[in-house]
């Protein structure tokens, strides 16, 4: 329960529900009787923000055009009424494109205000450089190294299930033959002509066990 504290000592806390604080928010009606909301709840906010950095998200870094089209798309499906079937959100790319070039999404800008468009792209590339900041911190770099170890060890369990040890021997023979008849894990070692002896030709043989 939310209370507003008094300063004048003995009158008692005022409970929020006797200020009747309205939570209608005001709308606008635009073409083909679409109805544009002015602001929205500050958690779909936070949604509209968050999904349309994830979606643009190329390995840590942003794809601007991807970003602008994701956080146009998601303003007018949190802050306007227009009925979108998933059918229709299959390609979000062409659906960007015909409401864009329809001018729809301008009216939408327009119809929330300028204030409440600001604040949110303000947020949304607030959001983005804190994101582009941690990524390039150590702990980001673990942590990535971390989520990518499930992945990466189903993997090479998958490699080793799948691993077949004669067509792995064909292809040592043919690379042996390949390698006029040297075993393919024979590596011939630079020699310095300066050293002692003046030695060439020398050859270090790496044994497997």
């Amino acid at each position: 329960m939310l209370y507003f504290k008094k300063e004048l000592k003995g009158e008692r806390e005022m409970n929020l529900k006797e200020l009747n604080f309205s939570k209608n928010v005001a709308s606008t009606k635009i073409k083909n009787d679409v109805t544009v909301y002015s602001t929205i709840p500050s958690s779909e906010k936070i949604d509209l923000i968050q999904i349309a950095l994830q979606k643009a998200d190329e390995e840590g870094i942003y794809n601007e055009i991807k970003l602008d089209i994701y956080f146009h798309l998601n303003l007018v499906y949190l802050y306007t009424d227009l009925e979108i079937d998933d059918e229709d959100k299959q390609d979000e790319l062409e659906l960007y494109d015909i409401l864009n070039n329809n001018g729809f999404i301008d009216e939408v800008i327009d119809a929330i205000g300028e204030t409440e468009y600001k604040d949110l792209v303000d947020y949304l590339n607030e959001t983005k450089e804190q994101n582009l900041k941690y990524n390039n911190t150590a702990a980001a770099v673990i942590r990535r190294i971390i989520s990518d170890l499930p992945a990466n060890a189903a993997a090479a369990k998958e490699l080793l299930d799948e691993f077949n040890p004669e067509a792995y021997q064909e292809v040592m023979n043919f690379a042996a033959a390949a390698n006029g008849g040297r075993p393919i894990n024979q590596q011939t070692v630079p020699v310095n002509t300066a050293a002692p002896n003046n030695v060439l030709n020398i050859q270090k043989v790496v044994k497997k066990d």
